[in-house]
């Protein structure tokens, strides 16, 4: 599937929307963008995950450490809509503060209560 960012940006602001398979090739692309944004002052990011087919645990790492450093500088990075794709790998590799809150609304306006993946395992496993 082909990917897709879109990035609105006025500083200190920036709305990033994903969408496609976000994976090793994209996360290149994504940090040159996130450290482009941050030349250009922007330190308060928001990202929309919502369209997003395929994530992989790298790339959420990325988000999360661009997240730390961001709130070590006294900026924001928030994820405020996710696919349930993005919901399961934040969830299993343990990326709890990339989860947007229950109800946020998403940037398109249209509200949206993300259920909590239940994980289950096989029998023999349990």
């Amino acid at each position: 599937m082909r990917t897709s960012v879109h990035v609105t940006s006025s500083p200190p602001r920036a709305l990033i929307r994903l969408a496609g398979d976000i994976d090793l090739l994209v996360r290149d692309r994504l940090c040159e963008l996130l450290l482009r944004l941050r030349s250009e002052g922007c330190t308060d990011l928001v990202v929309d995950l919502d369209d997003v087919t395929f994530i992989d645990a790298h790339s959420l790492g990325m988000l999360d450490e661009e997240r730390r450093r961001l709130e070590g500088a006294g900026g924001a990075l928030r994820v405020v809509a996710a696919s349930d794709a993005c919901l399961l790998v934040a969830d299993l590799a343990g990326y709890m503060r990339l989860r947007p809150p229950a109800g946020a609304s998403a940037p398109r306006g249209r509200r949206r209560v993300i259920p909590r993946p239940a994980v289950r395992f096989p029998e023999a496993l349990a």
